[in-house]
């Protein structure tokens, strides 16, 4: 483990991006992503969901908030769910049915395909 921190933080010295600034600038990176979803009726669009808690130890709930805005300035339209007591991806054992009606609404979101059986 040790060699591939050194590996790693000798990559980012030689002046490449942080892998943690490289995920957060590609998630919304239209070349990567595609653009914000245009469709003629604006409420059939689905969203992005930012789930989160205040109490998250690993990733600052302003790191996430502030990617939400971004997400809005591109074009997005973002729900934002904020959870009160949760631990970093440890919603749903606290709050089940929010988490659980968040997971079907963005999942609802997305157009489903005609089956073919």
């Amino acid at each position: 483990v040790h060699c591939l921190l050194v590996l790693l933080y000798t990559w980012i010295a030689c002046g490449n991006e942080n892998p943690a600034s490289l995920m957060r600038r590609t998630l919304l990176d239209k070349d990567t992503v595609g653009p914000a979803p245009q469709r003629p009726d604006p409420e059939a669009r689905g969203y992005i969901y930012y789930m989160y808690s205040k109490e998250d130890r690993l990733t600052d709930w302003m790191d996430v908030w502030e990617h939400a805005g971004k997400a809005r300035e591109e074009g997005w339209k973002v729900k934002e769910v904020v959870f009160k007591g949760t631990g970093h991806c440890a919603h749903m054992p606290f709050d089940p049915m929010r988490y659980t009606e968040c997971v079907e609404q963005a999942w609802g979101a997305i157009s489903k395909p005609e089956s073919k059986l």
